[in-house]
């Protein structure tokens, strides 16, 4: 037999020690097969923790260890599928939370990109900013991380935004005792030849979405029916970058139908605008320090649950993706040295 340090399955050949019903307490152990990822997760006590999935094509693990702080595995939908450009991330997420939904409807789900680094916030932290962002923005049960900037471009989305939302904002922010505007006091300067700028921290990223299986699998559909940009977009000058795929999936974009499905159902939607749970650092700058082994947010002061290192335009003064490995090695050398 053998045990995995990262996700710690219990496994024999392709046979892994798994549960019969994996949702339910003190479930009779069972021997399956271990390309199932629900039983085997929820065999090792991560089926008492707020589930992370993630969708990373170029990895064959299923189960990866969240850089960062200890505790957070993420699974890897993306092992063995093929990338297709943006359209890959909610058609691969779609039916794995659905299969979520299907044993538990209200079971809380966290889809999020790999790109991030676990800042030590606890399991009751993460939940309970959760459910106050929730509370202040009316009921909407599903949360998503904010952008500094608008992208892709969309026609008036900053005085769409700032008409529905503003308000929400401003009761998220007092939620969590901050100012409508705290977070902007960390968005970089305007940079000349940039494509986006800093604007200020309310629109969509589609780097992390959370909320209940059945509603979080809505906003899937959604986003799958529209993310199509239309007219013309394979004349779009990113179009030959590989990672928008190929063919006419260059004309599709997870994060512009996140947006418009944003728009369109503030009812089901709604922004983590404090960062508090996720916080996307793409034009921003000095959010963080690191005390104790935790990554501290600078605007909540408190230890983040989830930073987002999607800043690796080159035209950025802060490069992020060197701010986590730097960071990560510095929380593993405050680990050892306790």
């Amino acid at each position: 037999w053998f045990i995995d340090d990262v996700s710690s399955v219990v496994s024999q050949g392709d046979v892994c020690l798994s549960t019969a019903t994996p949702l339910e307490v003190n479930s009779t152990v069972v021997l399956s097969k271990c390309d199932s990822k629900l039983n085997p997760f929820a065999l090792t006590n991560h089926g008492r923790v707020t589930p992370l999935i993630s969708m990373d094509t170029r990895n064959p693990a299923i189960f990866m260890q969240v850089p960062g702080a200890p505790g957070r595995i993420f699974m890897n939908y993306g092992s063995g599928r093929a990338w297709e450009g943006f359209i890959t991330k909610p058609k691969t997420y779609l039916p794995a939370v659905q299969e979520w939904a299907r044993a538990d409807p209200k079971r809380i789900i966290v889809a999020t990109d790999v790109d991030v680094l676990h800042g030590g916030c606890s399991e009751n932290e993460l939940l309970r900013r959760y459910h106050k962002t929730v509370g202040a923005s009316g009921g909407a049960p599903v949360v998503i991380s904010a952008d500094i900037s608008r992208f892709p471009s969309f026609p008036n989305a900053k005085r769409m935004f700032e008409s529905l939302f503003g308000q929400r904002r401003a009761q998220v922010m007092k939620a969590f005792g901050l100012p409508k505007l705290a977070v902007d006091a960390y968005k970089t300067p305007t940079v000349p030849g940039a494509e986006v700028q800093a604007l200020t921290y309310q629109f969509p990223n589609s780097g992390f979405m959370m909320g209940p299986a059945d509603k979080l699998a809505e906003v899937l559909q959604c986003m799958l029916d529209n993310g199509w940009k239309g007219g013309g977009c394979l004349q779009h000058p990113f179009c030959p970058r590989a990672q928008l795929g190929v063919g006419q999936q260059c004309c599709y974009d997870d994060q512009l139908g996140l947006t418009r499905c944003a728009l369109q159902r503030p009812d089901l939607i709604t922004i983590d605008f404090a960062g508090s749970i996720f916080l996307s650092t793409f034009f921003m700058f000095n959010l963080f320090s690191v005390q104790q082994g935790r990554v501290i947010n600078k605007v909540t002061n408190t230890a983040q649950c989830f930073v987002h290192t999607n800043g690796l335009d080159y035209l950025q003064p802060f490069k992020w993706d060197a701010w986590a490995r730097r960071t990560e090695h510095e929380m593993l050398s405050t680990r050892q040295a306790s």
